[in-house]
């Protein structure tokens, strides 16, 4: 375990070094949750599994060298094999 010094600025807003942002893998606009534990304050990432799953998706997708549409097409297959439409 380690500690990093931070700043409030003026807005109240606190900003996070960029090898702690790194190292979780944090990016603009991700959420955080801060507990107060009456003299102490634990701040961590709150994690998606929605956004998660979607950016895993995304990152398979490219891999593969498909298009949004080519996957639409694919799932659309699908469901009319397995009888879902």
């Amino acid at each position: 375990m380690s500690t990093t010094d931070v700043q409030i600025i003026q807005t109240g807003a606190v900003a996070l070094p960029a090898k702690i942002r790194s190292r979780y893998k944090l990016e603009e606009g991700d959420v955080l949750t801060l507990i107060d534990l009456d003299g102490g304050l634990l701040l961590f990432p709150k994690r998606s599994v929605v956004s998660a799953l979607a950016k895993e998706m995304e990152k398979q997708r490219e891999e593969a060298g498909m298009t949004i549409d080519e996957l639409l097409k694919g799932l659309d297959e699908q469901r009319l094999q397995f009888g879902k439409t």
